[in-house]
């Protein structure tokens, strides 16, 4: 991968972590250590690829 495109790589990933992160919390806070927790939190993030397109940037 060329170097100028590891700011932009960057940008993607870091947005992806940060928003997989808040919704893990956001979904501990409303449905609290359930079982099932994990399949509700990833069920929380499938809308994560659609925001990556549309992120404006970091």
């Amino acid at each position: 991968m060329p170097a100028r495109y590891a700011p932009i790589l960057f940008g993607l990933i870091l947005s992806a972590l940060m928003s997989f992160l808040v919704s893990g919390i956001a979904t501990f806070r409303n449905a609290g250590l359930v079982d099932g927790f994990l399949g509700t939190w990833i069920n929380a993030c499938r809308w994560q690829p659609r925001r990556a397109v549309s992120n404006d940037g970091v």
